[in-house]
């Protein structure tokens, strides 16, 4: 199994199998000094499946901070490929509240091995007037 992991500001499925992303690819967020880092956003996934991916599978989405340390509430969920099916979709909408500025990483789980990441940065923004 193969996957291709983005976070967007909105995601849709559609049921030909495509996506619609607005304002996709996002990797960074920038927060006022003293501001709670926190956003809301859409995790889309591609996953892609061979023949012996078959069968039942658990995927879970993590948020890794720069210890490793996950900053999302577990929420596992339970999928079946079927024979005729070779790739898929996953969007989820998340609020998600960022506990200090710094680097971290979106993790796509199956089975409970890593098959995608994307990497996102919490970033103090410049002072107007600022480099």
């Amino acid at each position: 199994m193969k996957a291709f992991i983005f976070l967007a500001d909105y995601a849709t499925g559609h049921p030909d199998g495509t996506l619609s992303a607005t304002r996709a690819m996002i990797n960074r967020l920038h927060v006022k000094r003293g501001a709670p880092p926190q956003m809301q956003v859409f995790l889309v996934a591609r996953l892609s499946f061979d023949p012996a991916d078959v069968g039942k599978h658990r995927v879970d989405i993590k948020c890794l901070d720069g210890s490793g340390a996950d900053i999302l509430r577990p929420n596992p969920r339970d999928f079946v490929v079927p024979a005729e099916t070779r790739d898929a979709n996953i969007v989820s909408r998340m609020v998600l509240k960022f506990p200090a500025i710094g680097a971290y990483s979106f993790v796509l789980e199956c089975d409970s091995s890593p098959i995608a990441s994307w990497d996102f940065v919490v970033a103090e923004a410049a002072e107007e007037g600022t480099e």
